[in-house]
């Protein structure tokens, strides 16, 4: 029972573009001219809060969210009143009922805290479309957030309440800044009873329409006390904000008057793992780290599969995976005693074939050759075009079971002036604007 179980799985439907999807609420779809990537194209959409039948728009939310959502309001209003406590990272922060109930939270005595991701750059300060100058000539610069960091702020400000000392608590207690990393790409929630962390709510999904709606996602819950422990760990750490990485090319990893960065204390916190992790464990593992040996070692947890794998890759494969992926079957005994495939090493793993390994890889969207031509020629300049492969070297396996998301040919997704689309075919919710597919 995913409600009281150790664990608690959650999948949105993912499938915002099936047929399934439009034949349910095709009435509902929409033609719009886009620009993506700086292709100009007509694209069809099926946006479930643009339904302007209440009823037909609380349905189609439903669906594709298909309790993952449901999921997560419940973890949250599980913090009764004062005797508990959230700790929460968040990296976009737009979802309406998501906000509301943190803020509904905070109406009930409950200690929520929230770091986010706020970052922009100093661009010249204009006035009139005038750019300004300070009494002696010099451009004035402003800090402007970007477009995430907007977002979120203006949801958060969007937020109203009953009474002014809530509403203060919202505004100057509740939200933790987080500036020093490019990103803060965490998206998790620690529940806590009288300070001591119980549960954990972690996966893929974003607190955004897109991530509930669109996107295929999962959420996790673990209740697990050390494991939430490891968390509330991590997120104190965070709060602080320290940078994300160590300085290269200097004598040491940071000055003494530094704060220690992230890379260093999740490998303080989690050590690199050597080996297979023991049956019927969990083991915890925080980004940046100072080095890809943990790539490494996925590769290798990859390698040692007898039987299947099933991996998700929504913004692409790393070296160390794909060396994995481009053998055919089962790898030979001479692994089994300790063999790295990181790309780094220039070493020949042979295998053998095995007709029982089958590999499923779900991609967001087809890769790019032409991308891939680009970091192939990249990596023959440093020297390691040998140790160089992606999809298109991988694809060709048998092992290998490679879907990525689309819309089925002939659907008319992108059409010309004038054409129509047949009864059924496939649109995407239109709420996502760089992940459309698979976000997991």
């Amino acid at each position: 029972d995913p409600s009281t179980s150790k664990h608690g799985v959650f999948f949105n439907r993912g499938a915002a573009g099936s047929q399934a999807y439009a034949e349910k609420f095709g009435e509902f779809r929409k033609w719009h001219r886009v620009n993506k990537y700086g292709k100009p194209h007509w694209t069809s959409a099926i946006n479930p809060l643009n339904i302007p039948d209440p009823a037909k728009k609380k349905e189609a939310c439903a669906w594709l969210s298909r309790g993952l959502e449901e999921a997560l309001l419940e973890f949250i209003s599980e913090a009764r009143d004062s005797s508990w406590q959230l700790r929460v990272t968040a990296y976009e922060f737009t979802h309406k009922e998501v906000i509301h109930a943190f803020a509904a939270a905070v109406e009930r005595g409950v200690d929520v805290k929230i770091i986010h991701h706020v970052k922009g750059s100093h661009r010249p300060k204009t006035r009139y479309n005038e750019v300004v100058k300070d009494e002696d000539g010099k451009v004035v610069k402003e800090w402007v957030p970007d477009k995430t960091t907007s977002d979120a702020q203006r949801a958060i400000d969007a937020v109203g309440f009953q009474s002014l000392d809530h509403a203060r608590i919202w505004h100057h207690d509740t939200f933790i800044q987080r500036h020093t990393s490019s990103i803060m790409h965490n998206k998790f929630i620690i529940l806590l009873h009288d300070g001591k962390p119980v549960e954990v709510w972690t996966g893929s999904t974003n607190f955004t329409e897109s991530a509930f709606y669109g996107q295929s996602n999962v959420g996790h819950i673990v209740r697990d006390e050390d494991v939430a422990q490891q968390y509330l760990t991590y997120w104190n750490k965070l709060a602080l904000d320290p940078p994300g990485r160590s300085k290269r090319h200097s004598g040491s990893s940071h000055d003494e008057e530094d704060a220690v960065p992230m890379d260093e204390i999740n490998e303080q916190l989690q050590p690199d793992p050597a080996g297979a992790p023991p049956h019927d464990t969990m083991a915890v593992f925080f980004s940046p780290r100072k080095t890809s040996d943990l790539l490494d070692w996925y590769a290798d947890r990859m390698g040692d599969a007898a039987d299947s794998v099933h991996f998700t890759a929504a913004f692409g494969v790393s070296q160390p995976l794909a060396h994995v992926l481009n053998q055919d079957g089962k790898p030979s005994p001479s692994h089994e005693v300790g063999v790295r495939r990181s790309p780094r090493i220039a070493r020949r793993i042979k295998t053998k074939t095995d007709d029982k390994l089958l590999r499923y890889i779900l991609l967001d969207s087809q890769p790019s050759e032409h991308s891939s031509e680009k970091s192939r020629a990249s990596a023959e300049k440093k020297g390691r075009g040998n140790e160089y492969c992606d999809y298109f070297d991988f694809k060709k396996l048998k092992s290998n079971r490679i879907a990525y998301g689309a819309v089925l040919s002939g659907r008319m997704e992108e059409v010309e002036d004038g054409a129509s689309s047949s009864e059924h075919s496939e649109s995407l919710t239109g709420l996502s604007t760089f992940v459309d597919f698979f976000h997991t």
